[in-house]
C-alpha cells in the first residue's frame, strides 16, 4: 500500500445498500441499548446520508402513534437535544435537535394528525 487513497471508486448500488443497513443497525442498536440502561423503550432509527448526514429517531410504532411525544421527549432529554421550536407545533408535529459534528441528529413526532397531513399531505397514513 502506497498510502494513497482511491476517491474515484464509487461502490454499486446492492454493496452501497448493504453498507447503510450496517450503519443504520450498528447506530440503532447501540442508541437503544444507551436508552434502555436509562429505562427508555427503543426508538426507530433512520439514518439518511443523502445530502447531509442525519439520524432521526421515531417511536417503532410511527411517528404518529400513542405516547409517542411523551417517549421523544424522553430521548430528547437524554441524548440533550434542544427542545422542539413553537413553529413545528402549528403543523402538528415536535423535533428535539441537536448536531455532533457534520451529523444532525433529530428525534421526531407527530402531535396533531389532522394538522400534519394538512401540511405534510401523504408523509403518513
Amino acid at each position: 500500500m502506497t498510502g494513497s487513497y482511491r476517491y474515484d471508486h464509487i461502490l454499486t448500488a446492492a454493496t452501497e445498500v448493504f453498507v447503510h443497513q450496517l450503519i443504520e443497525l450498528g447506530i440503532a442498536k447501540e442508541l437503544n441499548a444507551h436508552g434502555a440502561a436509562h429505562g427508555l423503550e427503543p426508538l426507530s432509527w433512520r439514518v439518511d446520508l443523502e445530502f447531509e448526514p442525519i439520524l432521526t429517531g421515531e417511536h417503532p410504532e410511527g411517528a404518529a402513534a400513542p405516547g409517542r411525544s411523551e417517549l421523544c421527549d424522553q430521548w430528547g432529554g437524554l441524548l440533550e437535544l434542544d427542545p422542539p421550536p413553537a413553529a413545528g407545533e402549528a403543523e402538528g408535529f415536535r423535533v428535539w435537535t441537536g448536531y455532533v459534528r457534520d451529523w444532525t441528529v433529530r428525534v421526531f413526532c407527530v402531535t396533531n394528525e389532522d394538522r400534519y397531513r394538512e401540511a405534510f399531505p401523504g408523509d403518513i397514513d
